[in-house]
């Protein structure tokens, strides 16, 4: 992986350990904005995840699975949710797509993303 696409990575997983400030138009306070960059790779990947049925493709399932009940996209971005990814990790729960290994958290929030990004939420 090179160095530019490692950074991304890393911004990314700030996305989903509760810095997704200006994804889909969300400012809480104290948010770090997100670069265009790692927005386009989180929908990119939520696109490919999605088309390859890596995860479950109904939003509402997917939130069922997040435990986000009808949270608004802005605020379920905006949520903390490393020890969610970390969990997943240790317990073997991980998706690889388009070079990437995520946690199947991360998986799920990335098709939440490009679901949003298709229904024009973000």
């Amino acid at each position: 992986m090179n160095r530019a696409r490692s950074m991304r990575r890393r911004a990314f997983l700030g996305i989903a350990g509760g810095g997704v400030a200006s994804v889909c138009g969300a400012r809480p306070a104290g948010a770090v904005p997100v670069a265009p960059a790692v927005l386009r790779d989180a929908i990119a990947l939520g696109q490919a995840l999605r088309a390859q049925r890596l995860v479950e493709a109904d939003p509402q399932v997917l939130r069922q699975a997040l435990n986000a009940g009808g949270e608004d996209i802005r605020d379920l971005l905006t949520r903390n949710w490393r020890a969610e990814m970390q969990r997943d990790f240790a317990a073997g729960q991980t998706v690889y797509v388009a070079g990437w290994t995520l946690s199947l958290t991360e998986a799920r929030l990335c098709a939440l993303a490009a679901d949003a990004r298709s229904r024009g939420q973000c």
